[in-house]
């Protein structure tokens, strides 16, 4: 079996995914649903199912960050109950569409039997597959001084591709929920379309998974689960990601207290403009705390920082005026 797409599911619920795993298999699709690293990693992507199972499910959570460590590409469909919350229909055609367009492969069609077609993976395609159309619609839909007529027809192109899984639209999606553009706001929704952003590898969604698992917010509070999301879209380069695990660091939530490493993040984020990291790098500059004190350079930081915007660093230049340190 050379071409093959990866199934993860919690062995609880096997009963659930067989209906969807049997359609993508009648569509021509190699499935794989076991196996070590290398079964992973030989795969053309990896089907996450999500559900309360897959939560305490140690097999699963493995191939999740076997996913994230190697930037493995990815879909995540969630099941709630013992029913798929997608339309299974549109989940099938999400994976068999990922196959044709993604990858420049024999056509798939589904329905097909693996007899009469078999894909194989070579040249990435150029085109624009519909998934991608889509969101492009929908972003050029919900632009500055959109109508509320348009919101919402964006909001439904933005909901067409990312239940095809594509991980910018379900991002997208999940602010739209956040603040309510185009369709009822829902913070449950928000952090489930967030959810499958961050699986699909968008830097900002895994950041803000990273701080709805510190604080709480709408999931058990996980430190140490925060600091794996921090950690993984930090390494995609997210400066806010940078500034959060930094604090991390510094402090010792989640991770063994290491201020030299907080300084190197601070130093990253704050070096590329981000106001909250200037004020973080300036305060351990000022206190000596991972580095030298070096009071003029903690003073330029806080002002940077007060011109980002930051209102910390703004009372800070104020109290040390009040108080003849500057």
């Amino acid at each position: 079996m050379d071409n093959y797409i990866y199934v993860n599911y919690a062995y609880e619920d096997r009963d659930d995914v067989s209906g969807l795993i049997d359609g993508l298999s009648r569509a021509g699709l190699n499935i794989v649903s076991s196996g070590n690293d290398d079964k992973i990693a030989g795969s053309l992507f990896v089907l996450n199912i999500c559900s309360r199972s897959s939560r305490t499910s140690k097999t699963w959570r493995r191939v999740t960050n076997y996913i994230n460590r190697h930037a493995k590409d990815c879909m995540q469909i969630h099941l709630d109950g013992g029913r798929l919350v997608s339309d299974i229909d549109s989940q099938l055609q999400a994976a068999v569409q990922i196959f044709k367009y993604k990858y420049k492969s024999q056509t798939v069609q589904a329905g097909s039997s693996p007899e009469e077609e078999k894909p194989g993976l070579q040249e990435p395609v150029q085109q624009t597959s519909p998934r991608e159309q889509a969101y492009e619609k929908a972003m050029k839909l919900m632009g500055e001084g959109a109508s509320q007529e348009d919101m919402e027809k964006g909001a439904e192109y933005l909901l067409q591709s990312a239940n095809q899984g594509y991980a910018p639209a379900q991002y997208q999606l999940s602010i739209c929920f956040d603040e309510g553009k185009g369709v009822k706001a829902s913070a449950s929704e928000a952090l489930r379309w967030r959810e499958m952003a961050a699986y699909g590898g968008v830097a900002r969604a895994q950041c803000e998974m990273g701080y709805c698992y510190e604080c709480g917010r709408g999931v058990v509070r996980n430190i140490r689960e925060a600091v794996r999301w921090y950690t993984t879209a930090s390494d995609q380069g997210d400066m806010q990601a940078k500034n959060n695990l930094a604090f991390c660091y510094q402090k010792g939530h989640g991770v063994v207290k290491d201020t030299e490493m907080a300084i190197s993040l601070y130093t990253e984020a704050a070096d590329a403009g981000l106001a909250s990291a200037q004020y973080n790098l300036g305060y351990c500059c000022w206190y000596g705390e991972g580095t030298a004190i070096d009071k003029e350079r903690a003073v330029d930081l806080f002002r940077r920082s007060m011109e980002g915007g930051n209102f910390k660093a703004a009372q800070m230049i104020k109290l040390l005026e009040q108080y003849e340190h500057i």
